[in-house]
């Protein structure tokens, strides 16, 4: 599967699922601002993330690409824990890969470089883990393992920040499909990817 094969299956996408799912993407992310301005009316940031992300998902292009991916969009307002729901910072890394895949925008640094590091840990057989995607998103995370150090493509955040990055990326990798995620036996998450339609399109995107 290459990114134009994806693309070849987005353009198979009836117009009549492509109206509907234009249509719920869009009633999704407006309940989810409607949501987040009763829980906060000051919080402003929030809004613009939401407001963004309407304006990158509701598009029939970003349609296409969900019924492709078989995405479920019920994930816009999925409750994560007590009182918060999928986080936003997700929904802008979802929207930065429909922007990348769909009109060949350039990819979100973290996106670009937790993929890239997936696909070498793939095929060097070593196991991605939260720790890797962290230690993806900045170079100033300490990595003991020689192997897992070599095959890293890392972006330079702060190490502060780079959970909530990594976090985010994973989240929105596991929504599209594009990796699965387990548990190993220390309660570690680790993450394989699926090698469906998406993560093949992405792999010779960030593998070039």
């Amino acid at each position: 599967m290459t990114h134009a094969s994806f693309i070849a299956l987005c353009n198979d996408v009836t117009d009549d699922t492509v109206k509907s799912l234009v249509k719920v993407l869009s009633d999704e992310i407006t309940a989810r601002a409607e949501y987040e301005a009763r829980k906060n009316a000051d919080n402003d940031k929030i809004q613009k993330t939401l407001s963004n992300v309407h304006s990158k998902l509701v598009r029939s292009k970003a349609a296409k690409l969900h019924a492709v991916a078989n995405v479920n969009t019920s994930y816009i307002n999925r409750c994560e824990r007590v009182n918060a729901k999928y986080n936003v910072y997700a929904l802008q890394k979802i929207a930065d890969i429909v922007d990348v895949v769909m009109f060949d925008q350039s990819m979100n640094k973290i996106n670009y470089h937790v993929l890239r590091s997936l696909f070498r840990f793939e095929a060097k057989e070593l196991t991605f883990t939260h720790r890797d995607a962290v230690c993806a998103a900045s170079d100033k995370c300490k990595v003991e393992d020689a192997k897992k150090r070599n095959a890293l493509s890392r972006h330079n955040v702060s190490e502060t920040t780079a959970s909530t990055q990594a976090s985010s990326t994973m989240n929105a990798l596991v929504t599209l499909g594009v990796v699965s995620e387990t548990t190993n036996a220390d309660n570690v998450s680790c993450y394989v990817l699926t090698h469906s339609p998406l993560c093949e399109a992405l792999k010779e995107i960030v593998m070039k």
